[in-house]
């Protein structure tokens, strides 16, 4: 009876563990992060871009792909993204977690991706 216990309590607490899959993340779609403004490369602009979203207000710029702002794959949107752009690209800091070329984000999180056209092209990088 007690094995049964544990065997259960067990199989109960490893599910817990398992990380959730949201609906938005089933979708798989295909962005390259810190691409901001979609331009095939990450640049000052796409940190600019993300100071503009955080301090202009979210209503001054839509972010068509939220999982690219997401530069350090935190599952947030906050001013460490752009820091971490302005790091990557001035500082030689660590580089921008995958995908670094279009491919889907490696972990689950509330953010989406509604659009990024460059990734539907059939010469996508």
């Amino acid at each position: 009876m007690k094995s049964r216990l544990f065997i259960l309590s067990a199989a109960f607490f490893f599910t817990c563990l398992l990380p959730a899959t949201s609906s938005a993340q089933s979708q798989e779609e295909l962005f390259i992060r810190g691409d901001v403004n979609q331009s095939g490369s990450v640049n000052i602009t796409d940190a600019v871009l993300i100071f503009q979203f955080l301090f202009n207000g979210k209503d001054s710029w839509v972010a068509p792909c939220n999982d690219a702002v997401d530069t350090n794959d935190d599952g947030q949107m906050d001013m460490s993204d752009g820091m971490n752009v302005m790091i990557s690209l001035f500082l030689n800091g660590a580089p921008i977690p995958p995908p670094n070329v279009c491919g889907v984000d490696p972990t689950a999180d509330e953010l989406s991706c509604e659009g990024y056209p460059l990734c539907d092209e059939p010469s996508a990088p």
